[in-house]
């Protein structure tokens, strides 16, 4: 086997990506060999940019992604891209082949998708005088095929979350918090096997779709902690107060709404650590939970009511609006978030402050 190159995955910042130049004759193939030196690269995607085309572009001011192109059948005639992985000190039977697969992600803090060594094989057995990859095949997008990594985890996770919303009506707050939240990864972690056999071409020509995001995880345990508190002055004055606490597991729609999403693809600035949040609280407050408050009035004439709203739990859809300030710890294993959301209500001056912290499980 004669290899083109030998790369070594280095990350910088928490960042590594490996691009091929492709420029095959017809009946030729190349091989690319890239080994990974440490534990560091944590969550790793193979992309295929030579069946398909590859770009980046900005993504509405979330950051850079990743995004690939449907080819002609023409344009594909005879291209093929395969892996051959060495896998927790072996090397798999055989080559994957990948060939109609836009890209692969695996997470390397899993045994079984603990890839030491990859050979990538790109070959042009065009044999069609006349068809476009019979005098040569190139790249077809702007970025070539290879691989992309991060030190971000992607194993499992534990959570924590802590909010405040001031009341709407009177003086008082809101708390919400989650504790030892539990959060499972999803999807499938482990090294492609070898062989095949290959799915179908999964895009029309010109058809895009983009990967965004890696991993998803879903809630799968925890605890949930919720006070209310609010005080009413003038002529009749009025107290509120409720909490509980309750397990998030086990729950009709717990489990249900991925809550958390990890990229696979860090570009440079402020937002190269991309994840999206939607569902971590919506998850803990499934099926809209009984909350209440025991409330007591007292009116002018020193006249005391009391009674218990069932109606407190409408005021959690503020707390559906995850915090967007994102920062990834050195080593990718533990990431905070901090924010205020404003409602969007006639006043505009209610808001959700807080913070929440996810810790990598070993």
């Amino acid at each position: 086997m004669d290899i083109e190159a030998d790369d070594v995955v280095s990350l910088a910042n928490g960042f590594a990506r490996i691009e091929h130049d492709i420029d095959l004759p017809r009946a030729s193939m190349v091989f690319y060999r890239v080994r990974f030196s440490g534990a560091s690269s944590r969550s790793v995607t193979f992309v295929n940019g030579i069946n398909f085309g590859l770009d980046t572009f900005d993504d509405g001011g979330v950051g850079n992604a990743l995004r690939f192109t449907g080819l002609q059948p023409g344009q594909r005639e005879g291209v093929s891209m395969q892996l051959y992985l060495k896998v927790n000190g072996a090397w798999q039977s055989a080559p994957v082949d990948v060939t109609n697969v836009p890209w692969i992600a695996i997470c390397r803090d899993t045994p079984a998708g603990r890839v030491e060594e990859v050979v990538f094989m790109y070959g042009n057995g065009e044999v069609d005088r006349g068809d476009p990859n019979y005098v040569e095949l190139k790249v077809p997008g702007a970025n070539g095929p290879g691989l992309i990594a991060t030190d971000i985890g992607c194993k499992d996770w534990t959570a924590r979350l802590d909010m405040t919303r001031p009341v709407d009506t009177g003086t008082g707050v809101e708390t919400f918090k989650l504790r030892n939240v539990t959060l499972t990864n999803a999807m499938s972690t482990a090294a492609p096997q070898p062989g095949g056999p290959n799915p179908p071409y999964g895009l029309k020509a010109g058809e895009q779709v983009q990967p965004g995001f890696g991993f998803i995880y879903k809630v799968t345990g925890g605890t949930a902690e919720w006070t209310y508190n609010q005080h009413i002055g003038g002529s009749t004055t009025c107290d509120y107060a409720g909490g509980k606490t309750y397990s998030v597991t086990g729950g009709p729609a717990v489990g249900a709404i991925p809550v958390l999403t990890l990229s696979n693809y860090t570009p440079p600035g402020n937002a190269s650590r991309g994840l999206i949040t939607v569902g971590l609280a919506i998850n803990a407050l499934a099926d809209f939970i009984s909350l209440s408050a025991d409330w007591r009035c007292v009116d002018g004439d020193g006249k005391v009511t009391t009674s218990t709203d069932a109606g407190i739990a409408a005021s959690m859809d503020m707390f559906a609006h995850e915090l967007s300030a994102v920062r990834v710890s050195a080593g990718g294993l533990s990431i905070t978030g901090t924010g205020v959301q404003t409602s969007a209500g006639e006043s505009g001056d209610t808001k959700v402050t807080g913070s929440w912290t996810l810790t990598a499980v070993p």
